[in-house]
């Protein structure tokens, strides 16, 4: 099956969708239904939230930083139950589906390339 090519920037729920079906890089775990919503319901919100390039940046480089501190919290207190390591799993697969997406409106909407 070949995959469509990507909609219209200005169209932002079929960007999304277009990322969450058809993207290599965005794992399946996030093509469950359930997921699916959720994901797709978080960056709609996201983008709404942050409305012009210096917002959307910032959000996405606080995202990335909230990630890493937490990452550094867990290692430190040496958190390694598999409850734990399943929950680091899931945070991963959904902020890599985050920066993917919205990382593609940062720079397909304002010409910004994120550098992190």
């Amino acid at each position: 099956m070949t995959k469509p090519n990507i909609p219209s920037i200005e169209n932002e729920e079929m960007v999304i969708d277009w990322f969450l079906k058809y993207d290599e890089r965005i794992d399946k775990f996030l093509q469950e239904p359930s997921n699916f919503e959720k994901i797709k319901n978080e960056i709609i919100e996201n983008l709404k939230d942050n409305p012009d390039a210096n917002s959307l940046r910032s959000f996405i480089q606080n995202v990335w930083d909230t990630y890493r501190m937490t990452l550094r919290h867990i290692s430190e207190k040496k958190a390694t139950n598999e409850g734990v390591e399943k929950d680091i799993f899931i945070m991963e697969i959904v902020l890599s589906a985050k920066m993917r997406i919205l990382g593609y409106f940062l720079l397909k909407k304002y010409n910004i390339q994120l550098d992190f």
